[in-house]
């Protein structure tokens, strides 16, 4: 793991783990690195400890809610459409329309990202809400899937650590259920 921050340095030693501080580096390592760090916040050592868990809990329930949902989701419309009654008016595949909304959900990400200020957050927001109902009033893409995909943009990001990793694994579940349906994303 690597850190800025000298309180989470020696929250780590205090922890039991190797701290390397390397002279002219700002940034110190630590090992070894658990995979549960990746859910910690560097705000949680000043909160109380019920909230922090809390909290906690909430960021890995979120992470493991925003990677297969979109794909159960298109297995369940594309293979499993009696679980699901839904009416659908949209040209486009289930798999594509996940696949593109995924697309534009990245891409308003990035955007809002690479924009100085308070103003890529604007733009995020707001781009985001006239993309959604722009795609749903022109049927190019239904509700609930605008409503999925939000989801599971917005549960990505309390993992800030891990976002590639979920974004990966988002596109590959994606792939295996439009193949397969529910049996793809259980594999």
């Amino acid at each position: 793991g690597t850190t800025e921050r000298p309180d989470v340095a020696a929250s780590r030693m205090l922890e039991g783990r190797c701290v390397i501080v390397v002279d002219g580096s700002p940034v110190a390592l630590t090992a070894p690195f658990l995979f549960q760090e990746c859910f910690q916040s560097n705000d949680d050592y000043y909160i109380s400890f019920l909230q922090a868990n809390l909290s906690r809990i909430l960021r890995v329930i979120g992470f493991v809610f925003t990677i297969p949902f979109p794909a159960m989701y298109a297995a369940l419309m594309l293979y499993h459409r009696e679980l699901v009654p839904a009416q659908r008016g949209v040209p486009l595949p289930i798999g594509w329309e996940i696949l593109l909304m995924l697309f534009v959900l990245e891409a308003l990400k990035e955007a809002g990202a690479r924009t100085p200020g308070a103003m890529g957050q604007t733009m995020s927001i707001v781009g985001g809400l006239v993309l959604g109902d722009a795609a749903v009033s022109a049927r190019f893409a239904a509700a609930p899937t605008v409503i999925v995909v939000a989801i599971a943009g917005v549960t990505g990001l309390m993992v800030p650590k891990l976002q590639t990793a979920a974004l990966g694994l988002r596109f590959v579940l994606l792939a295996a259920a439009a193949s397969w349906g529910l049996y793809g994303v259980g594999l």
